[in-house]
């Protein structure tokens, strides 16, 4: 049974472990803002840059452009985003177990898997794989070195070059601050409904009508990249705070525990203390 003692050493070794997880969590919720502004912004420059897609699509056939041919799928290279740290509960975990599925799916199809992984969680699992590792990146040196337009480049670059057959990225989405989900998204080939083909009012092109296809499509693959790269970082803060503030309330919880139990091995003590006297005095009085 443990002493007072112990037990008192216990609680004050959670009270600074529920310090920490609190702190933890503030500093979460405080990114977790500045971060859902960049995703808002990055959400709505996608939501319109649809819109001027769809209107092309009146007077361009996607279909034509290299970037949206599909072919025979033999070579397939598998982006991994994860975060960097721990301590977001299964946000890490959920996103390895669905590119492990995925690549295990994959190479039944007769697939060659190629695989490039952002974020250092990512970067640990792919270690004990046998498939080959293209590239590694960090969420912070992306970031912080703002490579993500020469990352999306060379995924364009080695699809027309024909070094890999479709791209797939595996991310975690940002549904709400209490809500993310892992998912998988085909970039390449893109996918590119047509509306109905209407010359009679077909806009002016500048410099040229193919060219000007060639720019959207890119700059879609670009932007379609960073979108979920910045979703993955989000709900990465997301189930980070989340993760905290439920460490937070278990450690509450566990110091009234420890606190009852104190007390009552305290009363306890107390108890059998007078007792003792008691038994005493009337020792000494017969």
């Amino acid at each position: 049974m443990p002493s007072l003692r112990d037990i008192r050493k216990r609680i004050g070794s959670v009270k600074n472990t529920q310090k920490i997880t609190r702190a933890m969590k503030m500093v979460a919720a405080s990114k977790l803002r500045r971060a859902q502004h960049n995703l808002i912004n990055a959400t709505h420059y996608m939501d319109a840059y649809k819109k001027i897609l769809g209107e092309l699509s009146k007077s361009v056939d996607f279909t034509s452009s290299p970037l949206g041919q599909k072919r025979e799928t033999k070579n397939t290279l598998l982006i991994l985003m994860t975060g960097d740290k721990g301590l977001c509960g299964s946000f890490n975990t959920n996103l390895i177990a669905m590119c492990e599925r995925m690549i295990k799916e994959y190479q039944n199809q007769g697939h060659r898997i190629t695989l490039t992984t952002i974020g250092k969680k990512g970067q640990a699992f792919a270690k004990k794989l046998t498939v080959e590792l293209k590239d590694s990146f960090s969420i912070d040196q992306i970031f912080k070195e703002n490579i993500t337009p020469s990352i999306a480049t060379s995924l364009i670059t080695d699809f027309l070059e024909n070094k890999f057959d479709m791209v797939s990225i595996v991310y975690g989405h940002f549904n709400s601050a209490i809500s993310n989900t892992a998912k998988a998204m085909n970039v390449l080939p893109l996918t590119i409904e047509n509306n109905e083909i209407q010359n009679d009012r077909e806009p002016l092109f500048e410099p040229t009508k193919k060219e000007v296809l060639k720019s959207f499509l890119e700059h879609l693959v670009h932007h379609t990249f960073y979108t979920t790269l910045v979703h993955t970082f989000v709900s990465e803060i997301s189930s980070r705070m989340i993760a905290m503030d439920s460490a937070t309330n278990n450690a509450k919880d566990l110091i009234g525990k420890l606190t009852l139990d104190f007390n009552r091995k305290r009363q306890a003590s107390i108890t059998k203390e007078m007792l003792e006297i008691i038994g005493g005095k009337e020792a000494l009085t017969n």
